[in-house]
């Protein structure tokens, strides 16, 4: 499915160096609808609610997640249970450039369809500007490393790109539109080039909230709901 980044709404700020730890729990509600690239079915519907904690110390970040997932494909019935697990290390360049390294290990049940069966990982770069005192604008770079090519010949590497611009639309709500573009890593499978629109409230110190839908060329739609507390 396309990838959407429930994290979006955190673009009103400019990322700055934390003097202390900080501690980020996240959760939220995904639904899509269309082409799976994760999961190399042409069409499938999926419900996840993903979980994650965020450890963010000065310039680095370790962040581990998984999701509960249920998955139907198209002609059979709907499985359901975890998914794999995934860990990031993030590097803060400066206020504008950040890298990270993602890898997903595969720990949900292949024989449901809930899982390739191969790690996957991910490289990174991540770049923030802000434009003036409402607008900000925001792009992605990164390479996947597809697992189990050696044993999937339809399996290959692809590059991955996305773009979009943020406004403060109040004191506490973010808004914006990301366009993204990510090639297959099925060969049998088409690229993808779609958008997304994102709204987001900070609540307080601690709580914020965000909401984005996502429509792209396979006909795939995609929306979805984020939760995040803080950490005192």
């Amino acid at each position: 499915m396309k990838r959407i980044v429930l994290g979006l709404c955190a673009l009103g700020v400019a990322a700055s160096v934390q003097a202390a730890p900080t501690v980020k729990l996240s959760t939220g509600y995904f639904y899509a609808d269309g082409q799976s690239n994760d999961l190399n079915t042409p069409d499938s519907t999926i419900q996840s609610v993903p979980f994650s904690v965020k450890i963010k110390e000065g310039p680095w970040g370790l962040r581990l997640g998984s999701s509960w997932l249920e998955i139907k494909n198209k002609g059979s019935k709907a499985e359901s249970g975890m998914g794999d697990v995934t860990a990031t290390v993030s590097y803060d360049l400066n206020d504008a450039w950040s890298v990270s390294l993602k890898e997903k290990f595969t720990t949900a049940d292949k024989d449901k369809g809930l899982t390739t069966g191969f790690n996957d990982t991910k490289v990174q770069v991540d770049y923030f500007a802000t434009l003036d005192n409402r607008h900000s604008f925001f792009a992605t770079a990164g390479y996947t490393f597809k697992g189990g090519q050696d044993d999937k010949p339809d399996y290959q590497n692809g590059v991955y790109l996305s773009a979009g611009i943020g406004r403060v639309l109040a004191t506490g709500w973010t808004g914006g539109v990301s366009l993204d573009w990510t090639q297959a890593t099925n060969r049998k499978l088409d690229d993808t080039f779609g958008g997304s629109l994102f709204i987001g409230h900070k609540v307080n110190a601690q709580w914020s909230v965000s909401l984005f839908g996502g429509y792209d060329n396979n006909s795939t739609t995609s929306a979805g709901l984020g939760i995040s507390y803080k950490l005192q």
